[in-house]
């Protein structure tokens, strides 16, 4: 349990919570004051945060007071987590409100030789930084600080001239466990940081307390110099987007500034020194909301052990402080954070925590614990003391002079004996020597703590890194220049991605500026590649149209030579024509789209110059005064200057060519409306459609003629006649106009307007020849129908006459095979006839014989024969 108090969401907050006596401005200031100060600060709600509709959970009171409640947990939704602090600030509280709450009785103790440590904790993207840098325009701790400083110390020196500063300045920062000097110009920028480059270690000494050994003093005669110095140190930092921070801090950081002063009482030299450590703290992180991963995750589960550190060590103070006769074991080796901090946390430090807030109801549980490991530190008490010595540097030169000698003389053998067993042994000379060597060391070292000794070796340094940054700009000028070449190289072979290319140094400089014309120049991109695709397109078209054009401008001029079976019927030259008019029409349309979209990215650029030359005019004021204000006196010699004028003519290099190549840019833009191939085009089926024109005005003409020499015609449709002959005169001037004119985007439209006119016209005409023909085939279709009537009519008289045939053919069949069996029978009865005649035939012939034979039966047989003759007859 952290002690914060627990009470129901709907009772009001305590009217003022008790002080835990640690407010710097509230000691003497001879007195060092008896714990951390802790103030808690709850930034606005972010964008995100507003259009997710987050509630807010952190409530702030006066006097300090602070309270959360977990909106969100239908739990917990009646509790609230209570608290009690030297300062609450709510998200209306100006920087210059902390500042003098905060930085200022810090700078007070340091100019009075009390060391002082400010250090802000939070989760990632709660305004820690914000908090200790701001913004250009909204100064946080650390410039508000560096500028009170130097007039604090002017007004000093105005009083007593014989006080003398000497301010220092170190930047650092620790990245995955490693230290880095953030000022070395050697290292290297961001995440890409070498572990093996690292030549910083953390060191203690009695006197001087924990210290980072190796890690560069730059001596500073104004707050902007500082400033730069942290522009420059900034700019080293290992910074990366999350899903919560778009520029989240991947390390701990530590602005050191170191003050001192000296003077002179009572014949000796009086050093006072103080040193302010400004500590911005990486944020908490939670991987399920900061989506990190490969070495972002690694990043931040290092800043989490660091903090987790951090807290066991506040946690080990506060329960020291709880219970002091009892030896509690401080974890300070844990981490290189707290080892670095071992002074501020619980040695010669005068300390501020400032804890960062995120208001949302999302980031309860990261509040919470923030609020609680804040709640810990307020109890941790201070050792402070004041840093002053009455030293004479002639004095600590002499003595070191004469351990040097001592330390020779124990190499060389000597003791003091004479010869025999009044040598040293090896092991004794050894741990004499050793002595020596630690006894020299921590003389040195006091040495050059001293104020002339501290000067001379920051000067000295100063003096080591500029010849450095000379021969880093000497070598960056080179590459800038081989980059120079290669982007004028890739400019020469075109590419679409100019603009980014040529505004490379502008972007990186300013992110506001990055962010403005990276958005302008996407669309830029878009509409750039979308009026492409339209020419291509109409291109297209174009090449399309003009085929149709050429073989209509051929059957024209053909037309008079070809016999009347060769050439081109109406409805054929009605279809070409139709296809061309609707291709016009198209590539009208089309090329309007593309004047739209031309005048879109035309706008865009624009646009693109208009930030451009704000972002000139901007840098070119800012520059004006840095340089105004920073080099007027030229204290810190001609290099910066170099740099910043080399850096601006760059600028303006580069402000100049996206100017040329955005105009280029504009002239390589096509406009289909000055296409010398589409003119011609137009200018040769102007030629064409003339000749139909004219063909079509000399019929009417000739009908309007004949009508007039035979009189009596239809008023109506002699007027007809006459409005027509007006019309195609008038088209005539205007194919005319257009055939000699190539301003397409005039010429394009009457054109089109003519034509239009012709193909309605052939329209009308095969229109009123169909009606022709369709009443000729009507005639004919009743023709026919007239004729299968009379045919069907004749059809049904042969049938009704081959029907009575048949009927007449069956009768007479019936008849015949009557007569037929007739005859049969009477074919029969001849036949018994002709057999009976044949017997009485031989009847008789017997007869005759017999009579012959007997001549008195003569008679007899003469009538029996007559009688068989007239048988035979019959």
């Amino acid at each position: 349990d952290s002690g914060a108090g627990m009470a129901d969401a709907d009772a009001p907050p305590p009217a003022a919570p008790q002080r835990n006596g640690s407010t710097i401005g509230a000691t003497d200031k001879s007195a060092p004051p008896s714990s951390v100060m802790v103030a808690v600060r709850v930034r606005p709600q972010n964008q995100r945060e507003k259009n997710q509709e987050e509630a807010n959970c952190v409530h702030m009171g006066p006097d300090g007071y602070c309270a959360i409640e977990n909106v969100n947990d239908q739990q917990e939704h009646h509790k609230r987590y209570e608290f009690s602090f030297d300062y609450a600030y709510d998200e209306s509280t100006e920087q210059a409100t902390v500042y003098k709450n905060l930085g200022a009785p810090i700078l007070e103790k340091a100019f009075n030789g009390w060391n002082g440590t400010i250090f802000a904790y939070g989760q990632t993207g709660s305004g820690k930084s914000f908090s200790m840098t701001g913004t250009p325009d909204n100064h946080g701790i650390i410039p508000q600080m560096n500028k009170h400083m130097f007039e604090q110390m002017a007004e000093v020196n105005a009083a007593e001239p014989d006080r003398k500063f000497l301010v220092t300045c170190s930047f650092m920062e620790i990245y995955n466990e490693v230290l880095y000097d953030l000022l070395d110009p050697t290292m290297k920028k961001g995440t890409a940081k070498d572990k093996k480059a690292s030549h910083l270690d953390v060191k203690e000494h009695p006197t001087l307390g924990v210290y980072v050994a190796g890690l560069q003093e730059i001596a500073v005669d104004s707050h902007v110099k500082i400033q730069e110095l942290m522009d420059q140190g900034n700019e080293m930092r290992a910074i990366a987007a999350t899903a919560m921070n778009a520029t989240s801090s991947r390390s701990h950081s530590i602005f050191i500034i170191r003050m001192l002063q000296k003077e002179v009482v009572a014949g000796q030299q009086k050093d006072t020194r103080a040193t302010i450590n400004l500590v911005d703290l990486a944020g908490s992180e939670r991987q399920a909301k900061t989506g990190a991963t490969g070495d972002k995750l690694k990043e931040g589960a290092n800043i989490n052990k660091s903090l987790s550190a951090l807290g066991n060590v506040i946690n080990a103070l506060a329960e020291q402080c709880k219970k002091p006769n009892k030896k509690v074991f401080i974890p300070y080796r844990n981490s290189k954070l707290t080892r670095v901090l071992q002074e501020s946390l619980g040695g010669n430090s005068v300390t501020v925590m400032l804890a960062a807030l995120s208001p949302a109801a999302y980031n309860f549980d990261e509040t919470l614990n923030t609020l609680q490991y804040a709640e810990r530190a307020k109890s941790i008490q201070l050792k402070a003391r004041k840093n002053e010595q009455m030293t004479e540097v002639g004095q600590l030169k002499s003595q070191i002079e004469q351990l040097r000698k001592q330390l020779e003389e124990a190499a060389r053998g000597g003791g003091g004996g004479g010869g025999g067993g009044g040598g040293l042994s090896d092991a004794e000379k050894q741990r004499m020597e050793e002595q020596y060597q630690n006894q020299i060391a921590e003389m040195d070292l006091v040495l050059k703590s001293q104020f002339e000794e501290k000067a001379r070796i920051a000067k000295e340094r100063e003096a080591e890194r500029q010849q450095l940054l000379e021969r880093q700009a000497e070598e960056k000028e080179a590459m800038l220049r081989d980059q120079d070449a290669q982007r004028k190289a890739v400019l020469e072979a075109g590419t679409r991605d100019w603009v980014r290319v040529i505004l490379q140094n502008a972007r990186a400089e300013s992110a506001p500026f990055a962010q403005s014309v990276d958005a302008l120049n996407d669309q830029q991109l878009r509409a750039y590649e979308r009026l492409s695709e339209q020419m291509t397109f109409i291109g297209v078209l174009k090449t399309s149209v003009q085929a149709e054009i050429r073989t209509y401008a051929r059957t024209e001029a053909d037309q008079a030579s070809l016999p009347d079976d060769q050439r081109m019927d109406d409805a054929s030259r009605k279809v070409l024509m139709d296809q061309i008019l609707i291709k016009l029409k198209n590539f009208k349309e089309e090329s309007a789209k593309a004047l739209k979209l031309r005048e879109e990215v035309d706008s865009i650029l624009g646009q693109l110059e208009a930030v451009v030359a704000q972002q000139r005019e901007t840098r070119r004021a800012q520059a004006e005064e840095e340089l105004n204000a920073e080099y007027g006196d030229d204290a810190l010699g001609g290099y910066e200057r170099r740099l910043r004028e080399a850096a601006l003519a760059r600028l303006e290099a580069d402000f100049e060519l996206f100017a040329h190549h955005a105009e280029a840019h504009r002239g390589k833009m096509l406009n289909p409306m000055e296409d010398a191939g589409a003119v011609d085009s137009i200018k040769e089926l102007a030629s064409s459609l003339d000749l139909t024109v004219g063909s079509e005005l000399g019929q009417v003409e000739s009908r309007l003629a004949a009508v007039d020499e035979k009189g009596g015609a239809d008023p109506a449709a002699r007027d007809g006649m006459v409005k027509r002959v007006q019309v195609l005169q008038k088209e005539q001037k205007i194919l005319k106009e257009v055939a000699a004119r190539s301003d397409l985007a005039k010429t394009l439209p009457a054109i089109v307007h003519v034509l239009q006119g012709v193909v309605t016209r052939a329209g009308k005409r095969l229109q009123a020849r169909d009606k022709m023909k369709e009443k000729t085939l009507a005639a004919k279709e009743q023709q026919v129908q007239d004729l299968r009537k009379e045919s069907e009519a004749i059809r049904k008289q042969l049938f009704d006459d081959n029907m009575e045939l048949k009927e007449a053919n069956a009768l007479l069949q019936q008849q015949l095979d009557a007569a037929n069996a007739r005859a049969d029978q009477l074919a029969h009865e001849l036949a018994s006839e002709k057999e009976a005649a044949a017997a009485a035939a031989s009847e008789l012939a017997s007869l005759r014989d017999a009579a012959a034979a007997a001549p008195g039966a003569e008679g007899a047989a003469n009538a029996d024969a007559e009688s068989a003759e007239e048988r035979a007859e019959l």
